[in-house]
């Protein structure tokens, strides 16, 4: 096992005055709002069991998510998890929890039954401008990909709302 990064976009919503969690849609390449739906919920006296929890997951798993692969010295730059002893990259911020005004939406996806930690988030305006060579150590070629994952999704959601944040938790 070893440690997984969830990535949630929300957009402001000036007409309505609150934050929306988005899901990027591959055939318009544009974000939407998630409009979540269907979420299982304990019955009155139901205990949150083995049962639940793989009907819950199985549910989670339906949202599409916008996630990256695993690349610990970016988890280690974004939120200081998984970072080493020896050779310490230097995180853009440690952990700052989410906001409190984040959607409802956004609540109810990063729970990640219970299992996430290291809470935190970015504007996309904070994130576009990291020149990740940089920032991070010189890797092999083949573990550029979640961090050409991550810098096209920035570049979606700036270019798309410049107000746009990244909510980002880990779990083992």
């Amino acid at each position: 096992m070893g440690t997984d990064i969830h990535i949630f976009v929300e957009f402001y919503d000036i007409h309505k005055g609150y934050w929306v969690l988005m899901r990027y849609n591959d055939d318009t390449e544009m974000y939407e709002p998630a409009n979540l739906e269907n979420e299982p919920e304990l019955a009155p006296g139901q205990e949150y069991d083995a049962e639940f929890e793989e009907k819950y997951d199985e549910w989670l798993d339906s949202i599409p998510s916008d996630n990256v692969h695993r690349n610990y010295d970016l988890f280690a730059y974004l939120a200081d998890v998984r970072n080493t002893d020896k050779d310490p990259i230097v995180p853009l911020s440690q952990p700052k929890g989410f906001p409190d005004d984040m959607s409802r939406d956004t609540k109810i996806v990063a729970r990640c039954g219970g299992n996430c930690h290291s809470h935190t988030w970015f504007s996309a305006e904070e994130l576009i401008t990291v020149i990740w060579d940089e920032v991070l150590p010189p890797m092999h070629a083949s573990r550029y990909g979640p961090i050409k994952q991550l810098d096209n999704m920035i570049k979606r959601c700036y270019k798309q709302d410049r107000r746009s944040r990244l909510l980002i938790c880990f779990d083992n």
